[in-house]
């Protein structure tokens, strides 16, 4: 799959969550509830980081109720390019579908090949909705905090978005990437617990 990923994501305060999910539930139902696991590659330089690309190996699962495990839906194999736009935050996005779990193991031993590796690990819990053709979340990522994500055509984006009550400064253009980025660089460096301990292969 190839495409321009249209979205608009906003930090969330606590209280904002608050707000927000009452009143989405309210209006659309239940969410779906869905935890994402992401693996981050890029090579030695970090070029990737720097260029605002993203390089990612995900899977997708959903809690199991009234268990610790999860239960694994799909994954997939992303590349993002770099962000483009000054309100909606556009980008180029190729998705290939990975189409089991242990073919995860086949396809980072293809990337590994071509000199890249794997950063870290980060998770990502998204309580998911949709409303006038658009994708909206709430994702809790782990470190970085809540952000509310809208995605879909922009016009319809600017729809949802005046249900909130945000002002246009209040958008981050960033990639998911460059936050953990900007984390890295006032730790010093990526974190050795966010570092893998064991490679696929």
């Amino acid at each position: 799959m190839k495409g321009i990923e249209t979205e608009v994501k906003i930090a969330l305060l606590p209280s904002e969550v608050r707000r927000i999910r009452p009143f989405m539930t309210g209006l659309c139902n239940e969410p779906k509830r869905i935890i994402e696991v992401t693996a981050l590659y890029d090579d030695k330089n970090l070029t990737f980081l720097k260029e605002g690309k993203t390089l990612r190996i995900r899977v997708i699962c959903s809690p199991i109720p009234s268990n610790t495990g999860l239960k694994f839906q799909s994954a997939s194999l992303d590349y993002k390019g770099p962000s483009f736009g000054e309100k909606i935050n556009r980008r180029v996005e190729m998705s290939e579908p990975i189409a089991n779990f242990l073919q995860i193991f086949d396809v980072s031993r293809s990337i590994r090949a071509r000199g890249l590796d794997c950063i870290y690990f980060y998770t990502k819990k998204k309580e998911e909705w949709s409303l006038l053709e658009t994708k909206i979340s709430i994702d809790n990522l782990f470190i970085l905090g809540n952000f509310l994500e809208v995605e879909g055509d922009e016009g319809r984006i600017e729809t949802v978005l005046s249900l909130f009550n945000f002002s246009t400064k209040e958008r981050i253009l960033k990639t998911t990437y460059q936050l953990y980025g900007r984390f890295f660089e006032i730790y010093g460096g990526v974190p050795p617990w966010l570092v893998p301990s064991i490679k696929f292969v």
